[in-house]
């Protein structure tokens, strides 16, 4: 008849424990980059500028002539400032480039849900306007 193992003492529990490995958790800066939404590949246009939800961005990191196109990353509770990365190839991974501010706002916090209302109320203003 074969025995069964006996239940560990509290100092051989101990000692497995830590002889573990602990997981790799990610500080709150990464885990707040992996959080973020992501675009598609954007051209950017001339003068180091690229058009996201229909609002033009700038920043010096876009002047770079051998970049063309960028991937943006965002936080939809405020879209004053994105993330600009290189676009992401088979072979390597994106880079960040630098952070792209929102043209022509004065405001210091945008929330995408805003835009998009202010974006509907001035469209629906446009249609209520009678030609002479």
């Amino acid at each position: 008849m074969s025995e069964l193992p006996s239940e560990p003492t509290p100092d051989e529990f101990d000692n497995e424990s830590q002889d573990e490995v602990q997981p790799d958790v990610p500080n709150k800066q990464k885990l707040d980059l992996c959080l973020l939404k992501q675009l598609l590949c954007r051209k950017i246009q001339r003068f180091g500028t690229v058009q996201v939800f229909h609002q033009i961005y700038q920043g010096d990191c876009l002047l770079d002539p051998q970049i063309d196109r960028v991937s943006i990353r965002y936080d939809s509770s405020n879209i004053i400032y994105i993330l600009a990365y290189t676009e992401e190839k088979v072979d390597t991974p994106s880079q960040f480039l630098g952070v792209l501010k929102i043209r022509d706002r004065k405001k210091d916090k945008l929330s995408l849900t805003n835009l998009r209302l202010e974006q509907r109320l001035i469209r629906e203003r446009s249609k209520t306007i009678e030609p002479y």
